[in-house]
Formats: C-alpha cells, structure tokens, sequence
C-alpha cells in the first residue's frame, strides 16, 4: 500500500480555463477514458455527457448557462451507490472547450425624426474543441504521458473547500490518502489507520446522509495548458476572407465544466425553474431569496478533474533541450487551420443558433468552404477581395463575398 504520487503540476507561465481561481493540492485518483478514440478531431463528443434529471443552468450570463449541468434526480442525493457510480463516471469525461464566434456590425435607421444605431447579429455559433486538443481515448503517440488526473479533498489537509458547510473551510491536521493494493488506480479507500479519511465513496455517502433539507453536490473540471489567441488570430483571419467588414469576436468557454447535484427539495426546485429565476432577477427578489437560500443549503465541493491539452517535456533533441507536446495531437495553429474551413462557411452563411455546431453540420459546412475556396479563380478573389475593401472604407457592410 503506497502513497500517491501526484502528476507535476502546470507551469506558472501555462494559460489555462479554469472553472475555478484556486487549485487546492487534493489527492489523485487515477481515470481511464471511457470512449474510443475516433480520428476526426472536429467530431463533437455524442451523447457521453447525458445525465439522469438533466436541467439547464440558469444564469444571466450566456457563456455561463452552458458551462454547467444541473440534476434534481432523487437517487443521485439520496443514494450512496448511484451517486458513486455517477461520479465516477464523469471523472472519465473531459471538459468540453468551445470557441464562441460572433459577428456583428452596427446599423442606422430613422424612426421618424429620429435616426437609431442599434447592432444586428450577422453569425454566432459554437465550435468544440474537446477532440482536436485533447487526448480522449486510447492513443499510442505518447502513452506514457499523463493528461488528466482527480483530485479529491481529504480530512485534515488544510485546503480550502466546501465539506458539507455555507462556508469554505480548512482543517488543522495534515491527512493522506492511499489506494489498496488489489484496487490499485481505480478508487480512493476510504478508511486508513482507523481514521474517517474520505475518497470518493465516502463524500458521497456523506453527501447522501446529511440531513440537511437543502444540499448540493458539485463535481468541476478544469482545463490546463489551452491558449485560445493562436486560434482567434488565424480564424478571424478566415473570416475576413470572405469581405466580412462587422465586428468579430472569438473568445474560448468550457461547455459543461461543472456538474451540480440538488435534493429534490421545494426550494432548490424552484431556484433552478427558468420562469423563477428570472421573475427573481427581474423583480429584484434576489436581494431576499439569495440569502434565504444561502442560509440553508450546505455545500459539498471537494471533487475536481485537471486536464491537460500540452504539457512541456525534455527533449535532448530540442534546443534548449525542452519543448511541448499536444494531447490531441495538433498545436493551437495547427487546430486552427483545421477548424479554418468550417469557421470561414458557418460566418458567410450566417449561422446564428448561438449553439455548438453538430457532427453532420460540421461535415457539410467543411465539404462546402472547402469546395466554394477551389472554385474561385485566385486572380478573381484578389479583385473582389480589393472591391470589398472599398466598399467598408466608403461605410458599405458587405456580409459576404468569395471565401478564399
């Protein structure tokens, strides 16, 4: 029986998505990938994400309402067993990273004597980035290389986090926890020396006995190692291609990063009901129910999964004897000009779901961009790249035009 090891933690200077400021040292449960890997890196993950009593994510901000999943399921808050298995599953899926892709230009018009400038959406859609920088399934490139890890908070280790209170707490006394020798990798014991040290059965048969009317149990993942400007750089690039003259905006979220689990009781029922919620924000009723319900809710956030898109390695080859490697296999520039056809045809036939782009949307969209590029003559592009030009130095918007 060893103690656990933990994987190097991310450089200082590495960007990251994170779904929370602080990364508590927490203890490592080792996870294997659940889904086969599949050699299209723009195909979008399926259905692997479903959960029992899944509800939207109520908030006032839209890249919020998708980085999170929420379930009222009795049998997740009340079972030990379902909500162990539960968990232990989503710690095999990764966090889904999204590019938000918007366009939008500015337009006057007259209202009588008056003349108003209001923005108009030309294109918003979503693009998932989980297979084309991240390592989901099995990979023979790099098998020794870690790219993801969970951690699960221990009694005593004097880490900031929700155990069952309205507050983050610490604990005095330093803890461990080990993993048994015939099980070893697959989960966390959950009793060691005869001390309550808690893995992940024994958060969750904490969570299922507390008592408490209002509880919620809250399982993040957090992303490592990501840098979303090579892409932006690269794609709004592409976008422009097409004369597009309005606005562009590119900015990376984490679509379900965090995985919320309710009691079925009255109040947590109405907080997540999408009519509730905004009858609260718009009425101002907040300033009376947010502290109702902080007052009673206790909180169990003691559960993470880090994952990595690239880690640096030593190389003796390399200079500087160093250099990084990529969970999927492609740089962020080399990401980018995979995701380049499908990103130029979405923006020039004006997608405006706002949503993720789906596997047969995507498969079109790239047949199409690829296809109308090969079409266009190179001379012809340059003279209607020029005119187009012309026309947004002289205030004509021009939403389209040949994508080169």
């Amino acid at each position: 029986m060893g103690q656990i090891q933990l994987p190097p933690s991310p450089p200082a200077t590495q960007p990251s998505l994170s779904a929370s400021d602080e990364l508590p040292s927490y203890d490592q449960v080792t996870q294997t990938p659940i889904e086969p890997y599949r050699d299209d890196p723009l195909s979008p993950p399926a259905t692997a994400y479903n959960i029992p009593g899944h509800q939207n994510w109520n908030s006032i901000r839209p890249k919020k309402r998708t980085a999170g999943a929420v379930s009222l399921d009795p049998s997740l808050s009340s079972d030990t067993a379902t909500l162990e298995s539960f968990v232990e599953s989503q710690t095999c899926l990764p966090p889904r990273p999204c590019l938000i892709i918007n366009g939008t230009h500015r337009e006057s018009r007259k209202s009588g004597n008056e003349t108003k400038t209001e923005n108009v959406t030309d294109f918003d859609f979503r693009i998932d980035l989980t297979r084309t920088i991240l390592r989901w399934g099995q990979d023979e490139q790099h098998p020794t290389e870690r790219w993801a890890y969970t951690t699960v908070v221990s009694d005593y280790d004097g880490q900031k986090a929700y155990r069952g209170g309205r507050f983050p707490t610490r604990s005095k006394k330093g803890g461990r926890i080990a993993l048994p020798e015939s099980d070893e990798g697959e989960r966390l014991m959950d009793l060691e020396n005869g001390e309550d040290i808690p893995g992940i059965k024994g958060w969750c048969e904490r969570f299922c006995n507390d008592p408490a009317p209002v509880k919620s149990f809250t399982f993040r993942r957090n992303l490592h190692g990501f840098d979303a400007s090579p892409m932006r750089t690269t794609l709004t690039s592409q976008i422009r291609s097409t004369g597009y003259q309005g606005h562009i905006s590119i900015t990376p979220a984490i679509a379900n990063g965090v995985v919320r689990i309710y009691s079925p009781h009255w109040i947590n029922t109405l907080r997540n009901n999408t009519f509730a919620y905004w009858t609260c924000i718009i009425l101002q009723l907040w300033i009376l129910t947010w502290p109702v319900i902080w007052f009673m809710e206790r909180r169990y956030e003691v559960i993470r999964s880090e994952w990595f898109s690239s880690q640096n390695i030593a190389d003796p080859s390399l200079p500087g004897g160093s250099g990084r490697i990529y969970a999927g296999g492609h740089s962020e520039e080399a990401a980018a000009e995979l995701w380049a056809p499908v990103v130029r045809e979405a923006a020039w036939q004006g997608k405006c779901h706002g949503e993720i782009l789906g596997e047969a949307e995507i498969g079109e969209l790239r047949r199409q961009g690829i296809e109308r590029r090969e079409a266009v003559p190179q001379g012809a592009s340059e003279l209607v790249s020029r005119g187009q030009a012309m026309l947004g130095v002289m205030g004509i918007r021009s939403i389209g035009g040949f994508a080169v």
